[in-house]
């Protein structure tokens, strides 16, 4: 199925305008330079094709070999400098030595074989090169490990764009692709079946130089005696097919890939349209006047669904023109989740939906979500990004825990349940440091309404009617904290900085020392019998403090101490 809809997705985006999809047998690679030869085959100059940071810059070349069991695999008619020029920057030269004589050896065959003038060039060049010329390059040091393609001097074009290259690339691919026949799984079509699939680049973590999605490598994986990719049988053109597709949807300016921790999540639409171009936004921005969504009609349609987000996180009902629209936009959309493992690809989602169940599913997380702000600039939609950077040690992407970005998700994409560490997560950053954050109340209040439903409402706000222990006691804590603020001010280690931790695991051992402690910052406030007040009507409610909370609890603890610590907050702006 997978298979099938990317080759497809691939004959769609072949017929679209402006859309720079490599035709079948060719791939969007990233040249560094052009050796620029005479007609005998003498090197001319060297044509960096770098762009100001000195990175190599695409262009169209003919697809790169499949790799062949000893991983020495030329391409024709271009590659990088260890292949080229016979010198890299891994630190070893006899391998190098032999990329190059193979590269050599292949282009030497072609020239004799089909007596082309270009390709004699390039095969008197390469018979006369030696590596050990490259340390007197002036360009030397900037094209090193860069791909680099031919030109002939006087053509238009480098050497692979040539009407006869391009003839002599075909008959290469053709005679190639002498494998078995089959019935191939992503078409339902009797083709020739690819034995090694072409890699797949840009997943976040993978092999540089590409990861496969089907392999087979090992005599375990082995059925009726078919090896490596004859297992699950996909022809050529289809293997070419998907793998060109994933190549374009995971290039960073697609507009069609989300990094969500070790997960690459990749989407598209079954017909073109707007709704193919509104998904990120609605994932990865609030400010609607930062995005660029395309047309007029497309940044319409993206206003028309934010709406419908906020309604539902709201709690209130869309307008009918809103969500009009909306249908009119329909189209089956899917989505991709890759994880690397080392050079294969896994598969960690797979979802076929529609952009309404997609909108409704959002808008059931962003409902789940709904928390009052703590500051002016908390984002009332907030990205996937933001979350699970809020789950991660020292706020960095690379830190977030294994598994999270892709369990998390899928729940908001799916409309299931959220992963159950998430709960463990949150409460473990929150006990490290001590840090009850706008994203991680909402992350407790959206795991506890969805996964344990029947354990009462949660609401957005301070509720006044919730007589449950453990969230009483994060009310009252908030309360005792601001106790000790109004009386000594800003201090070194508050008690939150001290005991907040123990609190909501063991208040036992915590809440009569805190109360007494209060009594004197109480003595000491300016407004201490307001708080003194308030502290009662929360312990008016409260019989006996717990030896512990459970985990769950422990949730329902800080949610109680964000509320209560949001109003205590207002309150004093008001005053």
């Amino acid at each position: 199925m997978i298979l099938s809809e990317l080759t497809a997705f691939y004959q769609r985006m072949l017929k679209e305008q402006n859309v720079e999809l490599p035709p079948p047998g060719y791939s969007r690679e990233l040249i560094g330079f052009v050796l620029v030869l005479t007609r005998q085959g003498v090197l001319r100059r060297i044509l960096p094709r770098l762009d100001d940071k000195g990175k190599a810059r695409p262009l169209l070349v003919p697809a790169p070999r499949k790799q062949s069991g000893s991983g020495i695999s030329p391409n024709l008619f271009w590659d990088n400098t260890g292949y080229l020029l016979g010198v890299d920057g891994k630190g070893n030269p006899q391998r190098s030595a032999k990329t190059f004589a193979a590269f050599r050896q292949d282009h030497t065959v072609l020239a004799r074989d089909t007596r082309n003038v270009r390709l004699e060039a390039v095969a008197a060049f390469l018979e006369a090169w030696r590596p050990e010329m490259f340390a007197d390059l002036e360009v030397g040091p900037r094209i090193l490990d860069k791909n680099g393609v031919f030109q002939i001097e006087e053509d238009e074009g480098f050497l692979h764009e040539q009407a006869d290259i391009r003839r002599i690339w075909e008959e290469q691919r053709r005679a190639g692709e002498q494998e078995p026949s089959g019935i191939c799984l992503a078409t339902g079509k009797t083709a020739p079946i690819a034995r090694i699939h072409p890699p797949v680049r840009g997943v976040s973590g993978a092999n540089p130089t590409g990861a496969a999605l089907v392999s087979f490598n090992c005599d375990a994986f082995e059925s009726y005696g078919k090896s490596q990719s004859f297992n699950a049988p996909v022809s050529n053109e289809a293997a070419e097919a998907y793998t060109a597709a994933l190549n374009f949807l995971l290039q960073k300016d697609s507009g069609h890939c989300l990094r969500l921790g070790s997960t690459s999540l990749v989407f598209w639409t079954e017909q073109p349209g707007p709704a193919e171009k509104i998904f990120v936004p609605c994932l990865l921005c609030e400010d609607d006047e930062k995005l660029d969504a395309g047309t007029a009609e497309d940044r319409e349609l993206l206003g028309r669904t934010r709406a419908v987000l906020r309604a539902a996180r709201e709690g209130k009902k869309p307008a009918d023109a809103d969500l009009e629209a909306l249908r009119a936009a329909e189209t089956r959309f899917f989505l991709l989740g890759l994880k690397p493992n080392q050079a294969r690809l896994g598969v960690s989602l797979w979802q076929i939906s529609s952009l309404g169940q997609l909108l409704e599913n959002l808008g059931r997380h962003y409902h789940d979500l709904a928390l009052a702000p703590q500051y002016a600039n908390d984002p009332p939609l907030p990205p996937l990004w933001m979350l699970l950077r809020e789950l991660a040690p020292q706020g960095k992407t690379e830190n977030i825990p294994a598994g999270l970005g892709e369990a998390l998700s899928r729940a908001v994409l799916s409309g299931g349940r959220y992963p159950e560490n998430l709960l463990a997560i949150v409460v473990q950053r929150i006990r490290s440091d001590k840090n009850i954050s706008y994203l991680r109340a909402a992350l407790l209040k959206a795991f506890l309404l969805r996964n344990h439903p029947s354990q009462g409402v949660r609401t957005m706000t301070l509720d006044d009617s919730r007589k449950d222990r453990p969230y009483l006691l994060g009310r009252l804590f908030a309360l005792l904290e601001k106790t000790q603020s109004d009386a000594v001010g800003s201090v070194g280690a508050s008690i939150k900085d001290r005991y907040i931790g123990a609190a909501s695991a063991t208040p036992l051992l915590v809440f009569p020392q805190l109360l007494r402690l209060a009594q004197h910052h109480i003595s000491k406030a300016d407004y201490g019998k307001y708080d003194e007040d308030k502290i009662a009507d929360v312990m008016r409610h409260i019989d006996a403090f717990p030896p512990h909370l459970s985990l769950q609890e422990q949730g329902d603890f800080f949610i109680g101490y964000y509320h209560q610590r949001v109003v205590n907050y207002q309150k004093k702006e008001k005053e």
